[in-house]
Parts: structure tokens; C-alpha cells; sequence
């Protein structure tokens, strides 16, 4: 009932949420759902925005390049601005270039994250390797993962089609470590 007075109507969505939750749900109806719900994002169009700065691009680093795209940022939630937590429009451009682009030579992405908390925190970069050390195997798995609209709905379906229930027991386990939840 929960699930449903916060908006979540869909059975498919439903188990999905249940399943992160923690709940056993079988894998075999675990993947039907989670296709249903890819799916249905592909079909509202949900890569309508697609990131456009590539980081692996020559001209990348052009200074003007470079201003136009920092200007097509968005907003940073207000309550990571307000306990000046915004992370820097360079991390936010690199990042964002890895998410939907994958990996680039340029810059590796759990040194990125670690060199932003660092600089935020004022504790030493050797802190945070240590502490996130252990997650950098998943940090770094995130290249390309959102892929560009052209790519994501055959590529997404692609994965969801071969995705074993290990990889589906490590996509919780990270979900548990993103939200806090115990694992």
C-alpha cells in the first residue's frame, strides 16, 4: 500500500520496487519487468535530452566548446548548494560525458569522484580511496550506462535480455550502498 500511495501503480514497477526493497521476486519475472519498464521509458521518449559533451571530443577542451556546454548544465539540487556540495562544472561535464558516452582516457572516474570529495570534505584524497576503495569496481562500471538515445534502446535491451541473477543480486547490492539501506 505504501508503494502505491507514493505513486508506483505498475505490477511490473511494483515488484520492481519490492525486489529492491529487498523482497524475492523470481528472476525470470524480474527480467520480464525490468524490460517492460525500459520499454516503456523508450516509449515516452525519455532520452529526449540527450548530454551532447563528449569528453573523448578533440576539441573537448576548446574554452568556447567548452562554455557552451557548461551553460546547458542544469541546476544542481538546491540542498547540495546550500551545504556547498555543488560539485564543480568540470566533474559535472566529465561525468556526465562517462555516464552517457562511456569511458575516456582523459580521466579515470573513481579518481574523479575521490579528487571531488576531497576537495569538498578538506579530508585527503587517501581517505576517500580507502573508504570507497572497495566500490571502485562498481564507481567505474557506471561508463556509459545511460548510452545516447540512438544507442540505449537496442543496446538496453540487449542487457536486460542476458543479465544473470548475480549481476541482478550485485545491481541491488549497489542500490543498498547508494541508498544506505543494510545489505
Amino acid at each position: 500500500m505504501r508503494l502505491k500511495a507514493e505513486g508506483v501503480t505498475r505490477y511490473s514497477a511494483l515488484r520492481i520496487q519490492l525486489w529492491l526493497k529487498g523482497h524475492e521476486i523470481p528472476i525470470a519475472r524480474l527480467k520480464t519487468d525490468l524490460r517492460s519498464e525500459f520499454e516503456r521509458l523508450l516509449k515516452q521518449n525519455f532520452f529526449r535530452h540527450p548530454w551532447e559533451f563528449d569528453a573523448s571530443d578533440v576539441d573537448a577542451e576548446k574554452p568556447e566548446k567548452r562554455a557552451r556546454y557548461e551553460r546547458k548544465l542544469l541546476p544542481v539540487d538546491l540542498t547540495l548548494a546550500a551545504a556547498d556540495l555543488k560539485p564543480t562544472d568540470d566533474s559535472l561535464l566529465a561525468l556526465g560525458s562517462k555516464v552517457v558516452w562511456g569511458d575516456d582516457s582523459k580521466s579515470d572516474t573513481f579518481d574523479l569522484i575521490v579528487r571531488e570529495l576531497a576537495q569538498k570534505s578538506s579530508l585527503p584524497a587517501d581517505f576517500w580511496e580507502a573508504l570507497l576503495g572497495r566500490m571502485r569496481p562498481y564507481i567505474e562500471c557506471v561508463g556509459g550506462i545511460l548510452g545516447h538515445p540512438e544507442e540505449a534502446g537496442p543496446s538496453g535491451l540487449s542487457d536486460i535480455r542476458i543479465i544473470s541473477s548475480a549481476d541482478l543480486r550485485q545491481g541491488r547490492t549497489l542500490f543498498f550502498f547508494c541508498c544506505g539501506r543494510p545489505f
